[in-house]
């Protein structure tokens, strides 16, 4: 028997591959940011991203895509969801 084909998507923010498919979703398709970002750096950053390496590749990736920054929070940081 063959088993099911595993799909991967590689994490917008940490770069990092994880399952999304199959019964398995670890992570979430961000609509407004048009990008997949994995379980643990949601989870991580669940009241906004601070990180300035993350924070610069996902602006960067938003400016490719003609998409405007999201707003700070009230603490400065970036909200994800």
């Amino acid at each position: 028997m063959v088993g099911t084909p595993e799909h991967f998507e590689t994490c917008l923010l940490c770069q990092r591959d994880f399952h999304f498919g199959h019964n398995r979703y670890d992570g979430r398709w961000i609509e407004r940011l048009r990008a997949y970002i994995c379980t643990p750096c949601l989870q991580g950053n669940w009241d906004g991203l601070a990180n300035p390496e993350k924070i610069k590749r996902l602006f960067d990736h938003l400016d490719e895509l003609g998409i405007p920054h999201p707003e700070p929070n009230a603490k400065g940081w970036i909200p994800l969801g």
